[in-house]
């Protein structure tokens, strides 16, 4: 369903809504319309926010829904939706409100692969965005992704690729950014000089630190997955050395800060992650960084990346 089609959907629910309110003016003849404190509507043209969120079922997601209508930043969106919880939304912004709720109805697609670290990455910004996501998974090992009907979608034949109602996404750190952007949220910063910093290190891990660790997996995880003979000896002493000097300019960088890019977490730091998660996977210990360990500690307690847990390694065919 397209995005104004949506709206128009919502607009004319709302108005039903709000006619049978108008009508009725009762609760016991219109289960969702009703007086103050007995229905959905509080009075004709008029929604409690908390009994909207009660009645689409969807409580406990709607603060980040709330920050990206109402521009609040997600961490603060709890408190305000505490503080106006009782209080009557009016009709634009009620209208909003089922505006989105129809959205997650009709969530944006992502196609995946839950080998691919480009394609956790995502999926990781998007469960600490609470960006619902339709799922579709390409399997690798059958090439998929070189099928016609998928080249047709992305010509690069490489995934993650997002599909927003039409509007077609490719490259993993790009799609990362865009759910951000559309969620107002401080994962990627507003501030120019603090989003330059994020992209340094968006930049360094496309560049140096993620290819680095695939040519790694590939050599001791893909190779045996897909009956490609045993690991070349010499990549994998050539790639744990470059990976090496890697990881200990990111200590370094770690030792004085909790997070990549100072004290809250950001995209770089689901960046540099899932594919850390691959590198110790395919052999490559992280324990002489003591910086890394704790970051990655912290990073391994969030319920994004224990939700996002789904496949042993990662292989190549990724963005």
């Amino acid at each position: 369903m397209r995005c104004g089609a949506r709206l128009r959907v919502a607009c004319v629910v709302w108005s039903s809504l709000s006619l049978g309110a108008a009508l009725a003016g009762s609760s016991r003849r219109w289960p969702l319309c009703g007086c103050r404190g007995n229905g959905l509507l509080s009075k004709p043209s008029t929604l409690s926010l908390a009994r909207f969120a009660d009645w689409v079922g969807r409580t406990d997601q709607m603060s980040f829904r709330a920050a990206k209508m109402s521009r609040v930043e997600p961490s603060r969106a709890d408190s305000r939706l505490r503080c106006e919880r009782d209080r009557p939304y009016s009709h634009p912004n009620s209208v909003t409100w089922l505006f989105v709720a129809l959205r997650d109805f009709d969530p944006m697609k992502l196609y995946f692969s839950p080998y691919s670290s480009n394609s956790r990455k995502v999926r990781l910004a998007a469960a600490l965005l609470d960006v619902p996501l339709n799922l579709v998974e390409i399997d690798l090992a059958r090439r998929e992704q070189t099928e016609p009907e998928f080249l047709r979608i992305n010509p690069m034949g490489r995934i993650p690729v997002l599909d927003d109602d039409g509007f077609v996404l490719v490259e993993s750190s790009a799609i990362m950014i865009y759910l951000s952007d559309l969620s107002e949220s401080s994962l990627y910063p507003k501030d120019v000089k603090s989003r330059a910093i994020a992209n340094r290190w968006l930049f360094w891990s496309a560049s140096h630190w993620e290819p680095t660790i695939g040519a790694l997996v590939r050599e001791n995880v893909v190779k045996a997955i897909l009956g490609l003979g045993p690991p070349d000896a010499d990549q994998v002493q050539r790639q744990e050395e470059v990976l090496r000097g890697l990881a200990s300019v990111l200590d370094q960088h770690l030792a004085s800060r909790e997070w990549i890019c100072g004290p809250t977490i950001t995209l770089p730091d689901l960046a540099v992650a899932a594919a850390a998660g691959n590198a110790v996977r395919a052999g490559f210990s992280m324990l002489p960084f003591r910086a890394i360990e704790g970051w990655f500690a912290r990073i391994r307690a969030l319920d994004a990346w224990k939700s996002t847990l789904s496949a042993p390694a990662a292989v190549s065919d990724s963005q």
